[in-house]
């Protein structure tokens, strides 16, 4: 006898056919792939939690491509894991070190932070070589 599905993830099967039926066939045809992960595995927040994970690791893999950015996750022992991305500076990019099996969104974060920090630290230096290259005038 074939094992019915959960409410929920009955529900979300059913909330992805809505959704598919009222929009273009790609991402009708994506949210069928998500229906039919969602009924094989009976479990609608792991089939999301996998694709949030690699949603953000395309992300991350975009924002650092754009920022010349190469990450790794770090391989330490746990005792020496750092509590955060790590993002260290170059003429020509940077090195973002991530703590082992930290979520790609998580990373992606505060990668972003440290590249917001590294341009208003850009944005004051140009500033002050102005001053100074004005006031020498």
């Amino acid at each position: 006898m074939e094992q019915l599905p959960s409410i929920k993830a009955a529900r979300a099967i059913a909330a992805a056919q809505a959704a598919a039926a009222a929009t273009d066939p790609a991402l009708a045809e994506c949210l069928g792939a998500i229906g039919e992960l969602i009924e094989r595995t009976g479990d609608p927040e792991a089939v999301f939690a996998w694709i949030h994970r690699v949603f953000s690791r395309e992300d991350l893999r975009m924002v650092a491509a754009q920022h010349n950015i190469t990450v790794h996750e770090t391989h330490a022992p746990a005792d020496e894991q750092p509590a955060e991305t790590i993002v260290i500076w170059t003429a020509t990019g940077g090195l973002a070190i991530a703590p082992q099996g930290q979520h790609p969104a998580d990373t992606l974060t505060q990668m972003r932070a440290a590249i917001a920090e590294r341009e208003d630290e850009q944005q004051k230096a140009f500033k002050f070589q102005a001053s100074v290259a004005q006031a020498a005038r």
